[in-house]
């Protein structure tokens, strides 16, 4: 029983000393966190001096970042960057060019850069001219209404979820070894993208631009993208590319257009005014659907091949002037189906083609259908 009685006693006791001194200390209530800058120090670009070339200049590591508008000059860049390992966040804030400005954001042979969040417009050059620079990311810009290309890109770069419309020359140019992915160029002056050797395409569209939609040099990746309305070839290809899982549809010229040694598979090719696929030699184009090519004129295959050693298996061609057209020799035709076409299949003899024959009618796995 007096350890009953005890209890009460010691917490009692204990409480004064736990709770401590509850009178504030005298004066203002200060702020117990910390700042943005202290956090994340960065420069205020609009704070820079001017350069020789350009309305503000980073010539120095480190990051920047806007606070308001900049506006060109005539006769200069709108920011110049002369350093390695910079990053310019733009914090939503418009790079605006006036008539005779120049380019928007230069860059020289620099590395190490980071591009991100802004808008840039009306220079009469280039949006982002780093055409030079190394191993660089430009995330999530747009650039519209500039006198050249929109954005170019230099080696080893990363451009992602950019916007380039409506500018004189190519939306999205860059060098090689790059990475473009889930990017639009619309109305543009001359291709959507025109991309330099070993670079990977992905989730891009290209629409209404005056040229191709999409112009690789060779050795690229292609996946899952848009090409429409473009004046040229919905895609032009040197030698060793990958196209997959992409559409081309309603260009004017033809829908894929490729030299050598280039695999084509699964995609959608369909009314545009020249063939839907075409290949030169030694190309694999497999599972493709083709439809409706030669829109315009009448006169256009779903499948035009006119180089040696190619494989055309698996794909469907639906309401062309010709469904498959062969003109080169050594070639492998099989599991082909056409329909509808105007002629089904025009195969030149010396290739090895499977029987053409129907569905009901076929004996052999690799016959070629048509109906």
């Amino acid at each position: 029983m007096h350890r009953l009685w005890l209890i009460p006693l010691v917490i009692g006791a204990a409480s004064p000393a736990m709770g401590g001194d509850l009178t504030p200390p005298p004066g203002p209530v200060a702020p117990t966190m910390k700042t943005l800058d202290e956090v994340e120090p960065r420069i205020n670009v609009n704070a820079l001096p001017a350069g020789v070339d350009a309305v503000h200049l980073i010539d120095q590591p480190g990051s920047y970042t806007l606070t308001a508008n900049v506006t060109g000059q005539a006769g200069k860049n709108g920011i110049r960057i002369a350093a390695d390992n910079v990053t310019l966040d733009c914090n939503g804030f418009h790079i605006e060019g006036v008539p005779g400005s120049d380019h928007g954001v230069v860059v020289g042979s620099f590395e190490g850069l980071t591009l991100r969040n802004g808008t840039i417009t009306g220079f009469g050059m280039r949006g982002v001219e780093a055409a030079s620079a190394r191993s660089s990311i430009y995330d999530t810009l747009i650039v519209r209404g500039c006198g050249d290309k929109g954005i170019a890109g230099g080696f080893d770069s990363v451009i992602r979820g950019c916007v380039a419309s409506g500018n004189s020359g190519d939306g999205i140019f860059t060098n090689t070894g790059a990475l473009v992915e889930r990017c639009v160029s619309n109305g543009n002056g001359g291709d959507g993208f025109d991309l330099s050797v070993g670079c990977a395409v992905i989730d891009c569209v290209a629409d209404d631009n005056a040229d191709s939609g999409f112009f690789l040099i060779q050795h690229d990746n292609v996946s899952r993208c848009t090409a429409r309305n473009n004046g040229a070839h919905g895609l032009q290809s040197g030698a060793g590319s990958t196209i997959r899982d992409s559409l081309f549809r309603n260009n004017d010229d033809h829908g894929i257009r490729v030299t050598t040694a280039c695999e084509i598979t699964g995609n959608h090719c369909d009314e545009n005014i020249g063939p839907g696929i075409r290949v030169d030699g030694a190309c694999l184009v497999r599972g493709n659907f083709c439809k409706s090519n030669g829109f315009i004129t009448g006169d256009a295959a779903g499948i035009l091949v006119e180089g040696v050693s190619n494989t055309i298996t698996g794909n469907t061609v639906t309401a062309n002037d010709r469904g498959v057209e062969i003109t080169g020799t050594d070639n492998v035709v099989t599991s082909n189906t056409a329909i509808a076409n105007t002629t089904n299949f025009d195969i030149l003899p010396g290739n090895d083609a499977a029987p053409i024959t129907t569905a009901a009618a076929a004996t052999s796995p690799l016959a070629n259908i048509e109906h």
